[in-house]
């Protein structure tokens, strides 16, 4: 566990309507960093946006793309003919550390992915939850570390208690659950959830997917880290 962020004070990040939403996983040790080495690390997440939007087929979003510095903050904007929107890296209400407006799913994505990026260069390289997009087949995966104490929680028990089965099987169709000593699994209509050897992965999602499947991980991690 030691080369991975594994603990979120706040809530796990995840995809939500208009972008994405994630919090500092340890504020009083995060934010002082991250305005030490903003300005040092903005050329790496300007190319890497990039070279996100290349993956996503977003390319002719690059030459609309801007990077600006505030005092305590990251200003990422996208101006082109669907209009103006944008997303910050801050310390917001909250400890919240990702702020976006009017995003679409896929940028979303690229949203997400930088503010992982953030988190991997202000804490010596540590991998931080992130998602990776499969061009061929046009599916999404993502990956959360967690800890391994939290294989103690049934996913089973925690998808029928905390959201009574019914909006999880709306949104994902038929479920079927996969519980040994050391995996556990979700198997759905839209993709596939399993917490295994300290990571937490889903496979098999589709863009429009993507936001519902990262809720409830970022959820379900989050609240099994109080148990």
């Amino acid at each position: 566990m030691e080369n991975r962020i594994s603990y979120f004070e706040g809530k796990y990040p995840s995809l939500c309507k208009g972008g994405a939403i994630g919090y500092w996983p340890s504020p009083s040790q995060d934010l002082p960093l991250f305005l030490e080495k903003k300005s040092q690390i903005r050329p790496v997440l300007i190319e890497n946006a990039k070279k996100y939007m290349a993956e996503l087929g977003l390319e002719s979003l690059i030459n609309c793309f801007r990077v600006s510095e505030g005092d305590k903050h990251l200003f990422f904007s996208i101006d082109d003919e669907r209009g103006w929107r944008w997303f910050y890296i801050e310390d917001g209400p909250g400890h919240r550390m990702i702020r976006c407006r009017d995003l679409s799913a896929a940028e979303g994505v690229i949203a997400f992915n930088i503010a992982s990026d953030v988190l991997e260069h202000i804490n010596d390289g540590k991998k931080a939850p992130r998602i990776f997009y499969d061009g061929k087949n046009k599916e999404f995966r993502f990956t959360y570390p967690f800890c391994d104490y939290l294989m103690h929680m049934k996913m089973l028990h925690y998808i029928e208690t905390m959201y009574k089965g019914d909006w999880v099987r709306e949104n994902f169709g038929k479920i079927e659950f996969a519980d040994t000593e050391k995996v556990q699994e979700m198997i759905t209509e839209k993709g596939k959830i399993c917490l295994e050897n300290e990571v937490c992965e889903g496979t098999g999602f589709k863009l429009d997917d993507l936001a519902n499947a990262t809720a409830v991980m970022a959820d379900m991690l989050y609240r099994a880290s109080g148990d």
